[in-house]
């Protein structure tokens, strides 16, 4: 969704896991402060099961269901915290790829926010992927610890 009306957008990635609601919850009291719009973007992979169409089909359609469904959860709660309904965007492709063309598409977006999804040991193929688009990402990027509770905002 292109906006044209010169309101500037705070992005959130939101994935499967149990912390993309972290992520939300920092994009709302951001948004509260400084009266910007929130976009939902979630990124589904390309089918990996490829072997019979039919089923890669099916695959396809119950990844972008589930992806849809995850997006409406965490609309709803922007929506309660902000008063505004956010941007909603799936993307289907590869993750790099689909990620700069959101940047592409919406000059508007000047915060990109994504929760830390780090293992024990501090690793996260997540956040290697998003540091690896840091310097072609041009918003302020924020990783919204894990072990952060809404009350720390």
């Amino acid at each position: 969704m292109d906006t044209n009306n010169n309101t500037s957008i705070i992005q959130v990635f939101v994935t499967e896991d149990s912390l993309s609601h972290l992520a939300v919850e920092y994009a709302c009291r951001l948004a509260s402060y400084t009266q910007q719009h929130i976009q939902l973007l979630y990124v589904l992979g390309p089918t990996k099961f490829q072997h019979w169409l039919s089923v890669g089909k099916i695959m396809h359609q119950e990844g972008r269901e589930q992806a849809e469904q995850l997006l409406l959860k965490h609309a709803v709660s922007v929506q309660e915290k902000t008063s505004q309904m956010p941007i909603i965007e799936i993307r289907e492709g590869e993750f790099e790829e689909e990620i700069l063309q959101t940047f592409e598409k919406n000059k508007d977006i000047t915060h990109f926010i994504i929760a830390d999804d780090s293992d024990k040991s501090g690793k996260s193929d997540l956040l290697t992927k998003i540091m690896s688009l840091t310097p072609k990402i041009p918003a302020i990027l924020s990783i919204v610890p894990k072990d952060l509770s809404p009350n720390d905002f």
